[in-house]
């Protein structure tokens, strides 16, 4: 943080423009590097934010769980995600680049999800649970720095805001969706 230098400066005020806003978005569509780590990330917080949205309720069905046990997953989740960020992920950056520790983390979400919901088992859903924090950890970083290298440094706050849009889109959508979904279901 110390090394930060800020390099947007401020001309004028300006009033909010919508228009101008979403106009910003097409951008996007002109920078094919851009482009597909945006198609990825979005990928990624919609396997993330449906798992760990609607996995609660579906583990209160599947096994029974009682308000205690839900705390402990999610308390879980936490445990392995700071777990994931702390330990993993700088031992596993001194060996690979942050393409292959994106690739390997998206592939291991996915596992991770897949052995949750379709291996209706405790023991392989703790497992589950384990392995899709850490890779959530591994994951969002890894992303986060691959959309950053594909600006150069007079549009990172623009890249960063279409981070922030694409996450905050995704999580609302999938917020919605979920208790649809598992409305439907039972």
């Amino acid at each position: 943080m110390y090394a930060f230098k800020e390099t947007y400066i401020v001309k004028a005020a300006q009033p909010i423009n919508l228009t101008k806003t979403l106009r910003s978005y097409k951008d996007i569509f002109h920078i094919k590097p851009l482009l597909h780590v945006v198609i990825v990330f979005l990928c990624m917080q919609l396997c993330w934010s449906c798992f760990s949205q609607a996995i609660p309720a579906y583990i209160q069905h599947v096994f029974s769980y009682g308000h205690f046990q839900l705390g402990v997953f999610s308390a879980m989740l936490g445990v392995f995600i700071a777990i994931g960020g702390t330990y993993v992920l700088p031992q596993v950056m001194k060996r690979s680049s942050v393409t292959q520790v994106a690739k390997i983390a998206l592939f291991l979400l996915g596992i991770g999800t897949f052995i949750a919901v379709f291996i209706p088992n405790q023991w392989s859903f703790w497992f589950a649970v384990m392995l899709t924090s850490v890779a959530a950890a591994l994951a969002f970083p890894s992303l986060i720095t691959l959309f950053s290298a594909t600006v150069d440094q007079t549009r990172q706050g623009w890249v960063m805001g279409i981070t922030g849009s694409i996450i905050a889109f995704v999580w609302g959508i999938t917020g919605f969706l979920s208790g649809v979904f598992l409305h439907w279901s039972y």
